[in-house]
């Protein structure tokens, strides 16, 4: 899976629209956590935060990798773990670790 997982720059098309990716996270559909990625437009990219979309991997379609480096090996580890563990994890057991996490 770890392959898998889009880099920072990367070119992808969702929904005929294409964006740049700036980052990745987890972000809850309807009721689960999943991989998802935060872009902007291509060609304008960031013009405030209302141009920063989260969209689910699952949504996306690759045009062309973005930067890669040894360092992106870790951030592509870090997100696939990640991805392992919204694919076992109920959302309400993420929900309660994040609020132990903050303190709530």
């Amino acid at each position: 899976m770890k392959d898998n997982i889009i880099t920072v720059g990367s070119l992808v098309r969702v929904n005929g629209i294409k964006l740049i990716i700036i980052g990745a996270c987890t972000a809850k559909d309807q009721s689960n956590y999943k991989l998802a990625y935060y872009s902007v437009p291509l060609p304008y990219g960031f013009m405030n935060q209302d141009s920063i979309k989260v969209v689910f991997a699952d949504e996306v379609e690759l045009l062309d990798r973005g930067y890669t480096s040894e360092h992106s090996d870790i951030y592509s580890t870090y997100f696939d773990m990640l991805d392992q563990i919204t694919k076992k994890a109920d959302a309400d057991v993420i929900d309660k670790c994040m609020n132990s996490i903050k303190g709530e």
